[in-house]
């Protein structure tokens, strides 16, 4: 399903925002002081006089899936240098970046808006094993849904630990077989067990059952494994064998 319009970013100088676009990209390498920043086919409410030095401010909003619209980042940048405005067209900026908030802008987390914002999925397992987006899907989940309000109405869910190579596959793992897609399940064991802890509460928590496939060639997450049966079998999972 396309969902058109889960980015909003505003531009704003002195204050009157004079722009918008639905998608913004930060390089992520820097071989200065500076950044730079592309504003994807920006569009313009108002002309407006930028020279080198001045400062614009950037926010991005998005769409959750009760279709709130929900303040992601809010930034400044000093302009040292830039491309021509035109309607439709990439602005590239660059210049130094003043966050505002403590939520500190992550190119990962709108990079996984903008995969649901063109329609698609993210193919999990067709990324690299270090893939920066893996570490943004958690992030963009939680501003997406929130908390997990029920289960999947499924018999028995399978947690296939041959498929997870490193602890941020596990949350994407689970929160697939669990949940569903693009619902947030925690970025650590600690985050995870508040999620079981939080529906508990909500008297969500059934006789849930679950089975486990290891990896029998030696996984570097034995440990790792081992607390994540014990979590389950502390909120009442039902573990077959």
């Amino acid at each position: 399903m396309f969902n058109k319009d889960l980015i909003y970013v505003y531009i704003s100088f002195k204050r009157k925002k004079f722009a918008t676009s639905n998608l913004i990209l930060l390089d992520s390498y820097s071989t200065n002081l500076f950044r730079k920043i592309i504003i994807k086919k920006i569009q313009i409410i108002e002309k407006v006089t930028i020279e080198y030095k001045d400062t614009i401010e950037l926010e991005i909003w998005s769409i959750n899936k009760k279709k709130e619209k929900k303040h992601m980042y809010s930034f400044n940048m000093i302009l040292e240098d830039f491309s021509e405005i035109e309607v439709g067209e990439d602005w590239t900026l660059l210049g130094s970046i003043q966050c505002k908030y403590d939520d500190i802008y992550k190119q990962s987390v709108i990079d996984i808006y903008n995969e649901w914002q063109l329609g698609r999925e993210i193919d999990w397992f067709g990324l690299e094993v270090d893939s920066y987006k893996k570490y943004g899907y958690s992030t963009a989940c939680l501003k997406w849904g929130g908390i997990p309000e029920k289960f999947l109405d499924k018999e028995c869910c399978t947690i296939d630990f041959s498929k997870i190579e490193k602890e941020v596959d596990f949350y994407f793992v689970v929160g697939i077989e669990l949940f569903g897609a693009r619902e947030y399940c925690g970025h650590s064991l600690y985050s995870f067990e508040d999620v079981l802890f939080m529906l508990q509460e909500k008297s969500l928590l059934r006789q849930n059952k679950i089975k486990f496939i290891f990896n029998d060639h030696g996984s570097s997450l034995v440990h790792f494994e081992k607390s994540v049966v014990s979590i389950f079998s502390r909120h009442n999972f039902n573990i077959i064998n």
